[in-house]
């Protein structure tokens, strides 16, 4: 995970050779966040399955290629 200034400093920082991938503005990163890390603390947690992962993007609203590959 990398934080830019603006998308103009990402799109600077990809065309020097960085690596692709996704942008999300702070709050849907937040509201990920809260949904990813959501009982990790648990002695019951044992990880989620694809179709949890999925569901927590599309709850969050992380749509497209980068976020349904699998």
């Amino acid at each position: 995970m990398r934080f830019f200034r603006s998308e103009e400093s990402l799109r600077e920082w990809q065309a020097a050779g960085g690596f692709g991938g996704a942008m999300l503005p702070l709050p849907q990163l937040w509201a990920l966040s809260r949904r990813w890390y959501a009982g990790r603390l648990s002695p019951e947690f044992h990880g989620r399955g694809l179709d949890e992962i999925r569901a927590i993007f599309a709850a969050v609203g992380l749509r497209g290629a980068f976020w349904e590959a699998g």
